[in-house]
């Protein structure tokens, strides 16, 4: 609101320094002072007008698992095992949950070693879950997709990834994040 306050006094294309959202914690007070439910919605209704994936008057969920990047042993790769265990506890409190998986398999334009395949996704669809494999980052169609379905699922689960931070701040529903964020917003659990 100070900002907001002194925003006529600033020059027409000024560049005003805010902390980055890792440096809020180090701020007093809650994560969620600094994004607040209505600018959170406000900033994800335009994915609203997305064709979402889900299957209609079914509780909804999005999973996002960090893969391309990372080597197989890469202490950030969080077991299928884990979204396994997660996927199960949901259905007994949501039993006809839609559950769709997000991960990208093409690593960086940098790296020309690709370290995992389609295959490795085996177990989601076997449980019953929609696996949605991108194609990189030039696929910017399938980002924005992948971002509408995280961003208004009932829950979301995210990984350690800044990929999932943004969707992650736009669901003012239910995310599940992996603990590695030192202040979660009121709805992260």
């Amino acid at each position: 609101r100070e900002l907001q306050a002194l925003s006529s006094s600033f020059p027409a294309g000024a560049f005003v320094w805010m902390p980055s959202a890792s440096e809020w914690s180090l701020v007093d007070g809650k994560a969620s002072q600094f994004f607040p439910a209505k600018l959170r919605a406000g900033l994800a209704r335009p994915f609203a007008s997305q064709p979402l994936k889900f299957a209609p008057n079914r509780p909804t969920v999005a999973m996002h698992l960090r893969r391309a990047d990372l080597h197989r042993d890469d202490p950030r790769v969080t077991p299928n095992e884990y979204y396994y265990w997660l996927a199960d506890l949901i259905r007994t409190r949501l039993p006809t949950a839609d559950i769709h998986i997000w991960a990208a398999i093409k690593n960086i334009p940098s790296v020309s070693e690709d370290y995992w395949n389609a295959t490795e996704f085996d177990g989601f669809k076997k449980r019953g879950m929609r696996v949605h494999l991108d194609k990189g980052q030039e696929d910017h169609e399938e980002v924005l997709v992948a971002w509408a379905h995280m961003a208004l699922a009932d829950v979301f689960v995210m990984s350690q990834s800044s990929f999932a931070y943004v969707p992650a701040i736009l669901n003012c529903r239910c995310v599940i994040f992996p603990g590695n964020i030192g202040k979660p917003l009121d709805n992260w659990m």
